[in-house]
């Protein structure tokens, strides 16, 4: 059984949580995936075109290369990465 919290980012306030079974090696790969990605030793990848509605709730989305013809405008600012500086 997998247990699953969705919490908010900025304030970290529950929003659900789901337990439900689970096929525990497409888990593994796709967390090995994900790792890989995280470790810079994996390109990013984008959602499928069926699926790029998710990028209108992405604080990525105006330096995506996906929603911008392939080319990057502009870096995210630290603020929008939750990045506190010093």
């Amino acid at each position: 059984m997998l247990h699953v919290r969705y919490e908010y980012q900025k304030d970290h306030s529950l929003l659900g949580e789901d337990k439900f079974t689970y096929d525990h090696e497409w888990l593994k790969n796709q967390m090995r995936s994900c790792l890989e990605f995280w470790l810079g030793e994996q390109e990013a990848t984008y959602p499928p075109e069926e699926e790029r509605w998710k990028c209108r709730y992405c604080q990525f989305a105006a330096c995506c290369p996906a929603e911008n013809d392939g080319k990057a405008t502009m870096t995210p600012k630290s603020d929008d990465l939750n990045i506190k500086e010093r």
